[in-house]
């Protein structure tokens, strides 16, 4: 069964149709990458996929639960939120907390983890993505890589069986960007359910089971890495990648 399934989803955003009849499942444990132009949708399909944006028609479902803002109490959409972790572009960390509280403060108000216990699994994650030693700081005392680590430990920490990530290195100056990969391949490879929005050609190359092209609101190909990237039929991709390669 899919862990993640979308049926016929459509989005406008204003006047510009973002989404238009997208199709498309996710098996358990495997690492998808969504690539394309700017402007391709890419984001906003993958802020529907957990509700942070309300499709206008179409469905989404993590396995057979249908994840909907306007249908699901908050108390049944935060149980499904649980299970899909989210990277932003942005970090989105909490200013006034250490980096220790920050990734701590879900489980203990989410899911009633007692201090102690949401500490110590902060600390294995935080020694995960190689913060041990930054446990007290502040997230202004830290670099953009360390911020990104951060929220990607944040986000762990409530255990997810799929983690979503917006173009998680696109606010990174270069020489931090690597750092923030090192950590995502881990996660991708451990055999987490990955779904990546990313710039990063080469990256997405690597570690994905599969490549899905959007342009214009469409999935225009959804292939192995190999076949996209050496060997599509599709001329909208085949402009992408002269563009970028």
């Amino acid at each position: 069964m899919s862990i993640l399934r979308v049926v016929n989803l459509s989005k406008k955003l204003g006047d510009l149709q973002v989404l238009k009849e997208i199709n498309l499942e996710i098996e358990s444990g495997e690492v998808v990458a969504i690539i394309g132009p700017s402007g391709s949708g890419k984001s906003t399909l993958l802020r529907c996929l957990n509700s942070l944006e309300v499709p206008d028609s179409g469905t989404v479902y993590f396995y057979d639960t249908e994840v909907n803002a306007k249908k699901q109490t908050e108390a049944e959409l935060n149980a499904v939120r649980q299970n899909i972790g989210m990277v932003f572009q942005h970090f989105n960390l909490f200013p006034h907390l250490s980096v220790l509280e920050n990734v701590s403060i879900a489980p203990r108000l989410a899911l009633g983890q007692p201090k102690e216990a949401a500490e110590k699994q902060a600390l294995e994650l935080l020694e995960r993505v190689g913060l041990q030693d930054k446990v007290s700081a502040y997230p202004e005392k830290l670099s953009g890589g360390q911020k990104q680590r951060v929220a990607i430990a944040r986000a762990l920490a409530m255990k997810p069986e799929v983690m979503l990530f917006d173009e998680p290195t696109s606010a990174l100056d270069p020489e931090m960007i690597k750092e923030v990969l090192m950590v995502i391949a881990d996660l991708a490879n451990s055999g987490l359910t990955t779904i990546l929005v990313t710039h990063e050609m080469g990256f997405a190359k690597e570690i994905s089971n599969r490549i899905v092209f959007l342009d214009e609101g469409r999935i225009m190909e959804d292939a192995p890495p190999e076949q996209f990237f050496n060997h599509t039929k599709n001329e909208r991709a085949k402009i992408f990648l002269s563009k970028i390669m």
